[in-house]
């Protein structure tokens, strides 16, 4: 494992599309292949907050409490989940102290608010004890999705193949990327990093499948014919399926409730580990629990 924690910051400015489903297969996946992992729940929503039971109390403190010291994470702002290895930061973005200002609205009064979680990465206590995080951002273009994405190395982009995702990703996602980014000629520090369109969630029909070419054809390697300059789609997508939505209600990693059995190929199993393939090369070929002889995942 590299020795700078890898941050993962997933995004989407629409709602429904699997983000935070995604965000928590991924890293209880990441989780059993033996690495640190600690997920900050960005979303007001605090859907990833309830996800997976605590090995313990909750904190009292959370992002809010963060942000409000200036963008510095303690020991006692991070819980342990039911998942050996999987740490979180919940969301409790309710102004702490009796603030009367939200957070939200209090980020947009500092010139330095959209990088206070991007330093927050940076910190020792990040740093010495995790090995990746993963964050997951408010569904929307609000505040928090630009922090979120400041904050990660790469974003993943959860897309589902239908025409109002779609539609989002070009009025919403694809304008917030070009303002986040109006800085990046000045420094590289000053822009967001690379973007990993994700497509979850999909169905098996015509119109999906014609999306998801279309969406493929204009990223395609050295097309560059959009404003941000590394946007591209992974190869493998995650489909719909019933283990996904019981996986969630059975509160545990697609990996460990959907297994390759009987022939089966695209079990959440072998699709988690092709997705981790992608976005972390170093891990290819790692699995959860040993080497197994795998069917190919189709594409």
């Amino acid at each position: 494992m590299p020795n700078k924690t890898i941050v993962i910051s997933v995004v989407s400015t629409k709602g429904g599309v699997g983000k935070t489903t995604f965000v928590a297969n991924l890293s209880g996946l990441l989780a059993a292949l033996k690495l640190r992992v600690l997920v900050v729940d960005a979303d007001p929503q605090a859907s990833m907050t309830m996800y997976y039971p605590l090995a313990g109390e909750p904190r009292a403190t959370g992002l809010a409490d963060v942000l409000y010291r200036g963008g510095h994470i303690l020991a006692e702002d991070v819980a342990a989940t039911s998942i050996p290895g999987l740490s979180i930061l919940a969301a409790n973005l309710k102004a702490p102290d009796n603030k009367s200002v939200p957070v939200e609205n209090w980020l947009q009064t500092r010139l330095d608010g959209i990088f206070m979680l991007k330093n927050a990465m940076k910190g020792a206590y990040v740093q010495d004890n995790f090995d990746v995080v993963v964050i997951d951002s408010q569904g929307s273009t609000g505040t928090l999705t630009g922090l979120a994405a400041m904050a990660g190395d790469f974003m993943v982009a959860s897309f589902r193949p239908d025409f109002l995702t779609h539609t989002a990703f070009y009025s919403d996602l694809m304008p917030l990327l070009e303002s986040l980014n109006v800085l990046r000629k000045q420094s590289p520090e000053l822009g967001t990093g690379p973007v990993r369109v994700l497509l979850n969630d999909v169905p098996r029909t015509k119109n999906a499948r014609m999306i998801a070419e279309a969406l493929r054809g204009e990223f395609r390697p050295h097309a560059n014919i959009h404003a941000h300059p590394d946007i591209s789609v992974l190869d493998t997508f995650v489909p719909r399926g019933a283990a996904y939505a019981e996986a969630t209600t059975n509160q545990c990693p697609v990996h460990q409730f959907d297994r390759p059995s009987n022939g089966k190929s695209n079990s959440g199993y072998e699709v988690m580990h092709q997705v981790v393939y992608e976005l972390l090369p170093h891990l290819k070929g790692v699995w959860a629990d040993g080497n197994i002889e795998s069917n190919e995942v189709v594409q």
